[in-house]
């Protein structure tokens, strides 16, 4: 992880958690068609408290005529679904010449394990799977999967100490730039034979001290990163095991309430990345193992209950091993707004600037910065409307290469029952850039089914 993440993981501690599984229905109707880089999937913390309805979006909000009936497992809740449904996609390999489209079945279980003991201390369970088949190009088939446990244990009142351990395996998209990488140094031209596979396996631990004004928390934690070694069309071998490695990170941070609903905080994170090879497998051999410093400001706001955002503005400095690599500084923020514009509307933004590892030979990392904005509208009780805009720029530090990526999105989720609900979703995206045949035009369209029990 890098060290502007950490910081995003600082924050996203203090701020307030939705119901998981509302979460995970949103995630599904907004899509992520722009992810491109290999990073763990977002994962509710089911041990924080609910939060209030005025800091939620419009479908994100309890209905209790159709939310799921909760399982009861002596003092623990289960909640627990499966999407089943069909997506087209135009352009399954991100190409710029030739697009080769396809019908992909799709299956997502999912599993909420939370415990409710009314008190500081808390356990929760998560799991989730992703598994598409091709109607035409078998090779493309995925199985991903994402395991994660937490535990919260109150020491005193506004004081706690938290854990979170998971694993994921998951697929990099066919148009990530590490992995058409990868297969360019191995002499097999654009594509690997499959989908760059990878795993993540996470740790966490957590201290919160919030009593009174002033805010204490450290976070201590490590990603684990392995990557799989693909054949190429031509019998070659795209090897992506060079970027196996240990991130860690530790993350202490200071807050002050200004007045009710208002927070400021400061911050610093220290990172070590720790590849398991001690050089890369392009033809300079480099070597990529870095150590980040970084410090942050910012603030977390309440408007009137119609605007609940936060932000921070911060600096980083990343140092290589390798001195032909150039150590890397400058500036770095996130912030995001959720506005309720009515009780039936709701708008969010996010904007983010970060530093991503890449392969790419003479690069040390990626600046990328990433705007996102979702409107979200309940058309009826049971039928939500969701609209999304999305950019990723992307600037490859030391060489020329810039890539402009846009993603539209449009779905609904219509509720038929507290068992039962249907969606369909319409996505475009677009990346453009300096560099010859890396730009492409892609289009999806997708129906699902959404069983609850």
């Amino acid at each position: 992880m890098r060290v502007s993440d950490t910081t995003s993981c600082g924050i996203a501690r203090s701020a307030e958690h939705i119901r998981p599984l509302l979460l995970i229905g949103l995630a599904l109707v907004a899509g992520d068609a722009l992810a491109q880089q290999a990073a763990p999937v977002p994962v509710p913390d089911l041990t924080q408290p609910l939060t209030a309805p005025e800091k939620m979006t419009v479908g994100q909000r309890p209905h209790p005529e159709y939310d799921p009936t909760t399982i009861r497992l002596g003092s623990f809740d289960i909640i627990s679904s499966i999407d089943l449904g069909e997506r087209f996609d135009s352009n399954i390999y991100g190409s710029s010449v030739e697009p080769l489209s396809d019908f992909i079945a799709f299956a997502r279980p999912t599993i909420n394990v939370s415990s409710d003991w009314g008190n500081d201390d808390a356990l929760g369970f998560y799991a989730s799977g992703d598994v598409e088949k091709y109607a035409e190009h078998t090779t493309e088939n995925v199985n991903n999967v994402v395991v994660e446990a937490d535990g919260r244990l109150g020491m005193m009142s506004g004081e706690y100490l938290e854990l979170r351990s998971g694993y994921q395996i998951e697929h990099e998209s066919r148009y990530a730039a590490d992995s058409e990488a990868a297969v360019e140094y191995s002499g097999g031209g654009y594509f690997a034979r499959y989908p760059t596979q990878y795993s993540v396996a996470q740790s966490m631990v957590s201290y919160v001290h919030s009593r009174g004004i002033i805010g204490v928390a450290v976070d201590a934690g490590i990603q684990s990163y392995s990557f799989m070694n693909e054949p190429t069309f031509n019998g070659g071998l795209a090897i992506n095991s060079d970027r196996d490695r240990n991130d860690y990170s530790l993350v202490p941070r200071l807050s002050y309430e200004l007045a009710p609903g208002y927070q400021a905080f400061v911050q610093t994170s220290v990172a070590r990345n720790q590849y398991d090879s001690t050089v890369d497998a392009t033809p300079e051999h480099l070597k990529r193992s870095s150590t980040s410093y970084a410090i942050a400001a910012g603030s977390q706001f309440e408007l009137a209950r119609l605007l609940v955002g936060d932000f921070y503005v911060g600096y980083i400095a990343d140092n290589y091993e390798d001195s032909r690599l150039t150590s890397v500084h400058g500036p770095y923020f996130s912030g995001s707004l959720l506005w309720n514009v009515t009780s039936l509307t709701s708008a969010t933004f996010k904007v983010k600037r970060s530093i991503y590892e890449t392969i790419l030979i003479g690069s040390p990392g990626t600046w990328q910065t990433e705007v996102d904005a979702l409107v979200e509208h309940e058309l009826l009780r049971a039928l939500l409307v969701t609209a999304q805009v999305s950019y990723r720029y992307s600037e490859y530090i030391d060489l020329a290469r810039r890539d402009d990526l846009i993603g539209v999105s449009a779905g609904l989720r219509w509720k038929l029952s507290r068992l039962v609900s249907w969606g369909i979703q319409g996505s475009w995206q677009q990346r453009s850039s300096n560099q010859p045949e890396n730009g492409f035009n892609e289009g999806t369209a997708s129906a699902d089914i959404r069983l609850m029990f």
